[in-house]
């Protein structure tokens, strides 16, 4: 398939990228491993800031690139404490939330991030005001794992809402989130 003037082309793609039951939170698949089924865990696992449930779905080789911020980040415990680092200065949830199936082990995801600054995120202090981003991200499974996320939104506008002006927050390495 073609996006703009950029063709797009993978062994996996599916003619049109039929839409994957809409991942939503609270819908479940038919199978435990099904990758729709483990994406709403995860989603769910996240809005409710449970980093358990979020190690759970996660490969233990899991690979999750932030591309606003930095480099990939690698291993299960890494990720989740990504994850962490953002609910540590967030009230953050996942809202409107539309997967499309890419292949058997592949969801595209769309969705809103909501919330408020009420910690510090990256050496920034608490700004206390509301946030809202527009997120893609493209998830793979393994073993009914999830294996590799790669993470887009729009950081400048992240900083924008937050009043950052100047210096931007730093990258983060996995030495950050320990």
């Amino acid at each position: 398939y073609k996006t703009g003037v950029i063709a797009v082309v993978a062994d996996d793609a599916c003619d049109g990228l039929p839409l994957c039951e809409q991942v939503g939170v609270g819908r479940v698949g038919s199978f435990p491993d099904d990758p729709c089924t483990l994406a709403t865990r995860h989603l769910a696992a996240f809005n409710h800031h449970r980093h358990d449930e979020i190690v759970a779905t996660l490969h233990p080789d899991c690979v999750l690139e932030d591309v606003a911020f930095g480099s990939p980040l690698k291993a299960r415990a890494v990720v989740a404490d990504y994850y962490r680092s953002w609910w540590d200065a967030f009230d953050l949830r996942v809202t409107d939330v539309r997967g499309r199936c890419c292949g058997v082990k592949t969801i595209a995801v769309e969705a809103r991030c909501i919330g408020t600054h009420a910690g510090e995120f990256r050496g920034f202090a608490p700004t206390h005001r509301p946030i809202e981003l527009r997120v893609a991200a493209l998830l793979c499974f393994r073993n009914g794992l999830m294996a590799d996320a790669r993470i887009y939104y729009d950081a400048a506008s992240l900083h924008r809402q937050l009043g950052i002006t100047g210096d931007t927050p730093k990258s983060i390495t996995s030495g950050d989130l320990q």
